[in-house]
């Protein structure tokens, strides 16, 4: 095998396992951000329900009960939605740093091989 061929492709697989290493920690980095977001939303509900729980001990009539109910509900939804809106907005924007990152990498690969064959 020709020496300098042997350079190329060994080139061409350091890039490869750069591109993948930056990859995966892109990854890790949305990983962690939708865990920490995950650990927040789960502290969030547990406050909400002790809440309820301790608003519940001080009803007196069944109607002040349904209010607290109909109360947490409108609050859970809007935990869910709000979750909900974070989850996307995460994600789109970790899409475009992915795509980016891709598109650059993959371009200077092409291009050291089109180089390289030349």
């Amino acid at each position: 095998m020709d020496g300098n061929l042997a350079k190329q492709i060994m080139d061409a697989n350091s890039k490869i396992l750069n591109t993948l290493t930056g990859l995966q920690k892109i990854n890790e980095k949305i990983m962690k951000e939708l865990a920490s977001q995950q650990l927040s939303n789960a502290e969030t509900l547990v406050k909400a329900g002790s809440g309820q729980l301790n608003t519940l001990t001080s009803l007196k009539t069944v109607e002040d009960v349904a209010h607290a109910q109909a109360n947490l509900v409108s609050e859970m939804g809007q935990l869910i939605v709000d979750n909900a809106r974070q989850t996307l907005d995460l994600l789109t924007r970790s899409q475009a740093e992915v795509s980016e990152f891709l598109e650059q990498n993959v371009s200077e690969l092409v291009e050291k091989t089109k180089t390289q064959a030349a």
